[in-house]
């Protein structure tokens, strides 16, 4: 499973579940299957020269319990269109979540036991430095056109997407491996880091340093196979046919404005439950917002949607177990940027400071999810393992008094704020309570509402001043949660903000070398102190995920970072 706003949620996306938290929202238990194949587990930390015990080989998969139906999802493409659902391009929890129904990596989730296993890997082994770790794939694992899922594979894959030319915002996802830099600098089109013997099914991985979630990241789409046609194709991959590996395969190409239809792939290998997807395919509708894809589900157009903003009591009350709730391990923020004179820099810190504190996040969650989110006081959602969530001076109400001590600290003229947001009707509400926060001490922000499609397209190559986006988990691990958004590494990919500190980049560099947890979260969360004393993000809510159903599903399970794994999905 694999990354992203309420409109486009942005995520680097694998989703597994927190201890202490229900990976799943499962219905009415399904027909029960026979028991999962055994496989290995691991946790963040490197496991030096200790190999993992070995998975079960990649025997042909058998269905088991109820199978059959075809789920219409109206919930996931409810803004419309993805920018992108092509493995190394999509970075957003909707394309993404297509993409994990047609690929699978090396590592995977099981969100019914939330426990991580190999998936196309057999087992993975660290060496004594904890800086080079070799998976040894499965044999017989193929793609859904019949050729065999190799080493080389994943190795292509992970070269098309690094590729400058091939301009991906994920390619940051490969910093930690060795030859990384020099792809970048255009010395060369490989990895050096990364070798594939498909003569032995081992793909041999060296790190530039120790990074105890290299294994755990694994989950990431970005990190997907590809055919040895794929590899060879651009950006506009994703417009025809793609192949993949995964429980499901598409038969046409995506209609635009219209749907992304899957089917099952007989030919799957069986994934970390052993077993063919149930349903016979998906069909994603894609509709224009939230309260469109409500009208198709209760017209009775749809299996599944969305619940949209002022709804959520209304409508958890009407279907009752009908809906699936589920916590989330997702941030939904105020950006700045960090590059732009008026509010960016260490010089207008109390601007955004002042900011911060005039936004009152229990109306945004009392107004519009019916207090059915958790106001966040940090950035890191509670959950992530090491977070401190009330270290940073935030209320859930907005403190006024000291947000004009800080303006007047701060001692410029007040500008119009530029503010820019993926155009839902959710976002519209959430920025029209914000726009009037801010006139409380006297800030004026001027809308720039965009187009959901190409939301996160646009903000990458120009932030403006301030925008709405948002973050879900890959894994539950802090790196997560300020590598790919905080460092000068990923500015252009998913470090939206712009944010350059050599403080925090140092201290989050530290961290992903440092083996023992407590030590390594303790120095993530002194990095998220430092951008958080920069209030470069405001923080708005931590999500919980509600969905509505229809009486012919029988199984629904979703993971805390709102991937739904559609292949324990079941119909009646």
């Amino acid at each position: 499973m694999k990354h992203k706003l309420v409109a486009a949620t942005l995520c680097a996306g694998v989703a597994i579940a927190l201890a202490g938290n229900s990976a799943t929202a499962v219905t009415k238990k399904a027909t029960p299957k026979k028991p999962a194949a055994k496989a290995t587990t691991t946790t963040a930390k490197p496991a030096a020269a200790t190999p993992a015990p070995t998975a079960a080989p990649a025997a042909p998969a058998k269905a088991s319990g109820k199978k059959g139906g075809t789920l219409v999802d109206v919930r996931n493409f409810q803004n419309g269109d993805p920018n992108f659902i092509d493995p190394g391009l999509a970075s957003t929890v909707q394309g993404s979540q297509v993409t994990t129904q047609i690929y699978d990596g090396l590592m995977d989730i099981d969100y019914e036991t939330s426990e991580l296993k190999p998936a196309v890997a057999e087992s993975f082994k660290w060496n004594a430095t904890s800086d080079q770790v070799v998976f040894k794939l499965k044999k017989g694992t193929k793609f859904s056109n019949g050729e065999e899922v190799l080493p080389s594979s994943f190795k292509c894959s992970w070269e098309r997407t690094v590729d400058p030319a091939f301009a991906s915002p994920l390619s940051y996802h490969f910093d930690s491996i060795k030859g990384k830099s020099e792809v970048d600098n255009g010395k060369t089109k490989v990895l050096s880091g990364v070798v594939a013997n498909d003569t032995d099914l081992t793909l041999t991985v060296t790190l530039t340093a120790p990074y105890a979630d290299f294994v755990p990241e694994m989950q990431h789409t970005v990190f997907s196979p590809m055919t040895k046609d794929g590899c060879k194709a651009g950006r506009t991959y994703q417009d025809g046919i793609m192949v993949g590996n995964g429980p499901f395969k598409m038969e046409e190409p995506w209609k635009r404005g219209q749907f992304i239809k899957i089917v099952r792939y007989d030919g799957y290998y069986g994934g970390v439950n052993d077993h063919l997807a149930y349903l016979d395919g998906v069909e994603f509708k894609i509709v224009k917002d939230e309260l469109a894809a409500l009208n198709v589900f209760e017209s009775g157009g749809a299996d599944v949607s969305g619940i949209p903003g002022g709804k959520f009591n209304e409508l958890t009350k009407k279907y009752g177990d009908r809906a699936a709730k589920s916590p989330q391990l997702v941030i939904q923020y105020m950006g700045f940027n960090w590059e732009d004179k008026l509010v960016g820099g260490f010089a207008n810190a109390k601007l955004r400071q002042a900011i911060s504190l005039a936004v009152n996040r229990k109306q945004i969650n009392d107004a519009i999810f019916d207090g059915s989110r958790k106001e966040a006081t940090g950035f890191t959602p509670i959950g992530i393992p090491g977070v401190k969530a009330d270290a940073y001076g935030l209320s859930e109400s907005a403190n006024v008094a000291k947000a004009k001590q800080l303006l007047e600290e701060w001692g410029k003229p007040i500008p119009k704020i530029d503010f820019k947001y993926a155009n839902s009707p959710t976002n519209v509400q959430i920025s029209s309570i914000i726009r009037n926060n801010l006139k409380d001490i006297g800030v004026e922000v001027e809308f720039d509402a965009m187009l959901p499609t190409t939301y996160f397209d646009k903000i990458r190559e120009n932030p403006g001043q301030m925008f709405r986006a948002g973050w879900a988990a890959d894994f539950v691990g802090y790196d997560n949660f300020t590598y790919p958004l905080f460092t000068a590494k990923a500015v252009g990919g998913d470090n939206l903000t712009r944010f350059q500190s050599a403080v925090v980049d140092q201290g989050i560099y530290s961290a992903r070398k440092t083996a023992d947890a407590a030590k390594r979260n303790a120095q993530y969360q002194q990095a998220e102190a430092g951008f958080m004393a920069q209030a470069i993000v405001v923080p708005l809510y931590w999500n919980k995920w509600a969905n509505i159903l229809s009486p012919k599903v029988d199984k629904w399970v979703q993971g805390p970072t709102s991937f739904i794994d559609y292949s324990e999905v079941t119909m009646k």
